[in-house]
């Protein structure tokens, strides 16, 4: 009787551990990027983003820091098969090739983790545009035309990079939309920009000089050009 207690002990543990091991292993994999096309300019804010995947259900925090401290730690939970995706701004001194590093806690236990550099390159010009906008394949000519001594990298302005304000935008030299992708674009996307513009910054739109619908009265380029607080607006005519 105990010899048949003893099989049946270790044949219900051996059907149990697959299981228990798969419970265990909840793998949440990471994919970081960091700044603009891996770009950033020394002095302006760094934004990170950090996307979660997971084959099962899976909850815990995500870390992201660099080695000269924490940027943020945020409670997450990705559903069996799905993902999701967390930013955040780095507004602090950062040396060339920072390594920034995403780290996932899944029920006090490591579950992943990635590491992601940003560089600064002088001779480039960094241009943003509108996610999905058929700029990131051809920019307005006006842009190509105007700026020809320069390394040009456009880099993809994402709904959750605009969620985070101005500030994430204050490495770019300009952004170039058409009217489109003004109207499309949620009210405090918007703002995003126009207060990114208004800090500095050169907007190019891909229209004749005009009213642009999604512009504020006073920013219209009807000649072409118009100033924008300490920015300007530029009438690309694509």
């Amino acid at each position: 009787m105990r010899r048949l207690l003893v099989l049946l002990c270790a044949a219900f543990a051996l059907m149990a551990a697959p299981a228990s091991a798969q419970q265990d292993a909840l793998p949440v994999e990471v994919e970081l990027s960091a700044g603009f096309e891996g770009l950033f300019v020394p002095g302006r804010p760094v934004p990170v983003r950090a996307g979660l995947s997971s084959e099962s259900l899976a909850a815990g925090q995500l870390s992201l820091s660099t080695q000269m401290g924490p940027i943020e730690v945020i409670d997450f939970e990705v559903t069996g098969g799905g993902t999701e995706e967390h930013w955040a701004l780095l507004d602090a001194p950062l040396q060339d090739n920072t390594p920034i590093t995403a780290a996932v806690d899944v029920e006090g236990r490591g579950s992943g983790n990635e590491s992601a550099g940003v560089r600064w390159d002088r001779n480039a010009l960094l241009i943003g545009v509108v996610e999905g906008s058929p700029f990131a394949v051809e920019p307005p000519r006006d842009v190509r035309t105007r700026i020809l001594d320069q390394e040009l990298t456009f880099a993809a302005l994402a709904p959750g990079l605009l969620d985070l304000g101005p500030l994430a935008l204050a490495a770019l030299d300009a952004v170039a939309v058409s009217e489109q992708d003004l109207d499309a674009l949620p009210d405090d996307h918007v703002d995003a920009i126009l207060g990114w513009l208004s800090a500095g910054g050169t907007l190019y739109v891909d229209a004749a000089p005009g009213p642009v619908s999604s512009l504020p009265e006073g920013m219209h380029p009807t000649d072409g050009f118009a100033r924008a607080g300490a920015g300007r607006v530029v009438a690309a005519d694509g």
